[in-house]
């Protein structure tokens, strides 16, 4: 069955076994300990294939911090997991990370970084990015020329190595 949340602004997060939002199928174990509502089960079971550097495990993680499902909302948290599935390619994580710099929710808000984020995914075809990036031009958050040297300076995920978050513990 496929859960959905409407996240405050501008993610949605989908917690499921499909969907375009994850890069890994999670183990049954997983992911029935997900549909069935048992989330403190699905965080425990999910911190292996975390530490193993699997960016689905690490981004599941983060959606669960971020929506509070199996532990209290921690933002910060969020962050740290987002950022590692983040580096470690996955797309759905990107705009996520993007979102939390956009809104400054466990990460200090930096509307320039949530923008190199946000075109980073789309570069890596998320049409969701696309979206959000059209919108923080319409409000004139960014201007052009910033968005032009963003698009050179961000365009891969090596230019992101300046960028640090410490792992979760």
């Amino acid at each position: 069955m496929l859960k959905r949340w409407l996240l405050p602004g501008v993610v949605t997060v989908v917690v499921a076994m499909t969907g375009s939002y994850f890069y890994f199928l999670p183990p049954d174990s997983i992911a029935a300990a997900l549909a069935a509502g048992q989330y403190r089960q699905a965080i425990r079971l999910l911190q292996k294939p975390s530490l193993e550097s699997n960016a689905g495990a690490q981004a599941t993680l983060g959606n669960m911090h971020y929506l509070g499902l199996g532990t209290g909302q921690n933002f910060t948290e969020s962050a740290l997991y987002y950022s590692r599935a983040a580096f470690a390619g996955s797309t759905a994580a990107q705009v996520n990370l993007g979102h939390l710099y956009s809104s400054g929710l466990g990460v200090e808000q930096n509307t320039q970084l949530a923008y190199a984020w946000f075109n980073l995914a789309k570069n890596n075809g998320s049409r969701v990015a696309q979206d959000y990036m059209s919108e923080m031009l319409r409000e004139h958050r960014l201007n052009f020329r910033v968005v032009e040297q963003l698009q050179v300076d961000y365009a891969t995920i090596s230019q992101f190595s300046k960028i640090h978050l410490e792992p979760p513990r």
